[in-house]
């Protein structure tokens, strides 16, 4: 598996999530509207034949990071989810917390990424990941 990190500004952004942007299926297994927002850095993992397997996407709005629109397709397998959740917290939780808020069934990627559960809701867990460390190098 290859993850790899787009934006839309990226010439190969919309080739490749162009079609799940607007897809009624992708929509209801997110459980929300998929944006392309400026900002928002996407991480796309393909399988060993280049098939899209899954992607998620994190944003800072205001004060918060969010790791959000995590799906995984049905050419994915159980790797993929905690796969795009551990690089997401690689990638952006060192000096800042990470926020989400998923389907139960993918809190165990995130658990395993070292996010909490903050709050159980009827269809979704909120989750919070502590940043690694803060911007002067002490734990947080």
């Amino acid at each position: 598996m290859q993850i790899t990190a787009l934006t839309n500004t990226d010439p190969d952004f919309y080739p490749t999530l162009g079609p799940y942007l607007a897809n009624r299926t992708v929509h209801k297994a997110v459980g929300d509207s998929i944006w392309d927002d400026d900002g928002k850095t996407w991480l796309v993992s393909c399988t060993h034949t280049g098939t899209i397997a899954g992607f998620c996407g994190v944003i800072t709005r205001g004060k918060k990071t969010l790791l959000e629109s995590l799906y995984v397709t049905d050419k994915s397998d159980e790797t993929t989810a905690p796969a795009l959740v551990s690089a997401a917290a690689e990638q952006f939780g060192n000096d800042r917390h990470l926020e989400a808020i998923v389907r139960h069934t993918l809190v165990p990627a995130h658990i395993a990424a070292g996010f909490a559960v903050t709050q159980e809701l009827t269809n979704f867990t909120r989750l919070v990941r502590p940043a690694t460390i803060t911007q002067e190098g002490r734990n947080a």
